[in-house]
C-alpha cells in the first residue's frame, strides 16, 4: 500500500473527529458563562483547585479564572483536555449535553465511523485502496481536505 494511502487513513481518523466536533460547536450555541459555571462545578466535584487544574492543562491560574467567569473560552484541544481531566464528556462541558445527546451525534455519522473503524486498527492502516478513496471523498465533501 502506498505511503499516501497510509498517511490518508491515519490523518483521516484525527481530522474527521475534530471536524465533526467543530461542526457541532458551530451548529450549537456556546455560552462562555454557562461553560464557566459547568467548569467550576466539575472542577470542584473532581476536587481540583484552580491552581491544580491550571497545572494539568499547562495554563496559569488566571486562565482558569477567566474560563470560569465567562471571560475567555478554551480552544478545542484545551476543552478536550479539561473534560478528560475532570471525567466528564466534552459535549457536557462545552454545551451541557447529556451522554444521550452525544451518542445521537455519533450515530448521525455512524457510516463514517464504521468505515474508519474498518479501515484503521490502532495507528496502522489496514485498509483497501477503495476504502481509502472513500475516506478521501468524505473528507473532501466535509471540507477537511481540498
Amino acid at each position: 500500500m502506498s505511503i499516501f494511502l497510509e498517511y490518508c487513513g491515519i490523518i483521516a481518523t484525527s481530522f474527521v473527529v475534530k471536524r465533526f466536533t467543530v461542526q457541532k460547536v458551530n451548529a450549537r450555541k456556546f455560552s462562555k458563562a454557562e461553560f464557566g459555571s459547568r467548569l467550576r462545578e466539575c472542577r470542584r466535584n473532581a476536587r481540583y483547585t484552580q491552581v491544580d487544574l491550571a497545572s494539568v492543562v499547562n495554563r496559569n491560574r488566571q486562565k482558569i479564572i477567566d474560563f470560569e467567569n465567562g471571560k475567555s473560552e478554551p480552544s478545542v484541544s484545551i476543552a478536550e483536555l479539561l473534560s478528560r481531566t475532570l471525567g466528564v464528556s466534552y459535549d457536557y462541558l462545552i454545551f451541557g449535553d447529556s451522554d444521550k445527546q452525544a451518542t445521537t451525534i455519533l450515530q448521525e455519522h455512524k457510516s463514517l465511523v464504521d468505515l474508519l473503524e474498518r479501515s484503521v486498527s490502532g495507528a496502522v492502516l489496514k485498509a483497501t485502496e477503495q476504502s481509502c478513496k472513500q475516506i478521501v471523498q468524505i473528507l473532501v465533501a466535509e471540507g477537511v481536505l481540498s
